[in-house]
């Protein structure tokens, strides 16, 4: 790979075998670099391609106007978070996560904050990503010396999310409806039985990640949910057996249909029954 652009001490820009522009992340990796100099793959830590979707050449640009110690920082957060959540990342956060760091600590300095109103709903709903945003506001204290409001947890949790769902134009938007989406229907459960959850049981937390694959099918996939695999003596003796619970399960996927113009399928009927069985047997 030849060097085309050096934009700062830890990102260059490279002509890889294919002619394709890609960007090289790797601490000093522009430092006494220059164009025309061949680079080797083994010498490379993070490779974003400029033709991966998610990853625009403006987006890419922005890495030359942010300071070589904050692109350090969001290397290490994203490593963080990669390991910790144990989820496929886009590449596309460490470019939209270094941006936001960079101007929540140019706010910071300017004793500017800005309310996250979705902060609650973030730690309730992901609260795995929650707290590899606090995680990330320690990274920041450690290698930057700088302390950030702990909204910004929120807002660095957002991120993760985003990316975790193969981010495109409109992710984010899509991020705030799976939420308001979870909610609602959590908020259905829980006053269809009158009761109060243990949000630190495992039920829940099962509970609340098959709420957030069924609203990534809504609201990212746009596809719907799967054909149908349940057997269906099994999910006519479920029925039977939980009434109540079956009747609940109606409700949700009356109201999936009349807000969201989706018809969910027996399968995923049946596994919201399983869930919320569990839930109310606590």
């Amino acid at each position: 790979m030849i060097i085309k652009t050096i934009l700062n001490n830890n990102a260059v820009i490279v002509l890889d075998e294919n002619k394709r522009e890609v960007v090289v992340v790797k601490n000093g990796i522009g430092f006494n670099s220059k164009k025309g100099d061949i680079l080797k793959k083994e010498d490379m830590e993070k490779m974003f391609v400029l033709q991966e979707e998610g990853v625009s050449k403006h987006s890419i640009e922005l890495l030359s106007t942010i300071n070589d110690d904050i692109i350090c920082v969001s290397k290490r957060i994203v490593a963080y978070g990669r390991e910790t959540l144990k989820q496929p990342i886009h590449d596309s956060i460490f470019i939209t996560l270094s941006d936001h760091i960079n101007l929540a600590i140019a706010r910071n300095a300017q004793g500017r904050t800005i309310n996250n109103p979705l902060d609650w709903d973030i730690k309730k709903i992901y609260r795995q990503e929650h707290s590899v945003g606090m995680a990330s506001l320690e990274i920041i204290k450690d290698m930057l010396g700088i302390t950030l409001p702990s909204e910004e947890a929120g807002f660095i949790a957002l991120h993760f999310v985003n990316a975790e769902i193969n981010d495109d134009k409109e992710s984010m938007h899509n991020v705030a409806n799976m939420m308001i989406f979870i909610h609602k229907v959590l908020n259905f459960v829980k006053y269809y039985f009158s009761i109060e959850y243990d949000e630190d049981s495992m039920d829940y937390y099962r509970f609340v990640r098959h709420l957030q694959f069924s609203a990534q099918r809504i609201f990212v996939k746009n596809n719907g949910f799967s054909e149908n695999r349940v057997d269906m003596e099994m999910m006519d003796f479920m029925s039977r057996k939980y009434v109540k619970e079956f009747a609940c399960t109606e409700k949700i996927r009356e109201l999936i249909k009349r807000e969201y113009y989706i018809e969910i399928s027996r399968e995923e009927q049946f596994y919201l029954l399983i869930h919320i069985n569990r839930l109310i047997s606590l």
